[in-house]
């Protein structure tokens, strides 16, 4: 599973709908779920953007079709997936290799 840091912004629909939030992120559970997804957290947020929700998905596919009937209603998500702490150091360790691999071709 890819852990995924989705920043969303709602756009006039969600503002006009705030108050559905919490019902919009229940949906949003369910969906992720019914994906083969795992629902961690949604905060509220000051800045640039209005909430930051944390999921784990096994795919891309799997977190758009989580994603989409949420989105339709006034929430616009730029989705950031995350390479865990602990596979920094195989994601350094593979890229200097390939890096050697295109150098010596």
């Amino acid at each position: 599973m890819t852990p995924e840091i989705t920043l969303v912004k709602f756009n006039e629909t969600g503002i006009q709908n705030i108050a559905n939030f919490t019902e919009l992120l229940e949906r949003f559970k369910a969906n992720v779920l019914a994906v083969g997804g795992k629902y961690e957290a949604a905060y509220l947020t000051q800045g640039r953007y209005d909430a930051v929700v944390v999921t784990q998905m096994p795919n891309p596919e799997a977190s758009v079709s989580a994603w989409l009937p949420i989105v339709e209603e006034g929430w616009t998500t730029e989705t950031l997936p995350g390479i865990p702490e602990n596979a920094v150091q195989q994601v350094i360790q593979n890229s200097r290799q390939h890096a050697r691999s295109r150098q010596h071709a």
